[in-house]
């Protein structure tokens, strides 16, 4: 058998976490969090859908108002995205340097 160093890490980004119910799966859960009109305008720049139509498809996702109940059981950090990528990515090494 392998044996895993104290400072190894490894990372899966799980798109689905949540729907699959596969959060039991993993030792720690990082979340990242965003403002719901935030998140529209980045998919109408990205995808040209109108907000229609992203509304329609986030009502078929994982409702995060929700994610308290669903992490309560798990190690799991939520991460508010709420300035510029150098900020989130702060806050993310500042995590990961505690894991």
């Amino acid at each position: 058998a392998m044996e895993k160093s104290a400072s190894e890490l490894v990372f899966a980004e799980v798109p689905l976490l949540f729907e699959g119910n596969y959060e039991g799966q993993f030792d720690e859960i990082i979340v990242i969090t965003r403002d719901v009109s935030e998140r529209i305008n980045a998919v109408k720049q990205r995808d040209g859908l109108s907000e229609e139509e992203i509304k329609n498809r986030m009502a078929a996702q994982f409702d995060y108002n929700r994610l308290e109940k669903r992490i309560e059981n798990v190690n799991a950090h939520v991460i508010p995205n709420e300035g510029d990528t150098f900020s989130l990515k702060d806050k993310l090494q500042r995590l990961i340097a505690r894991l």
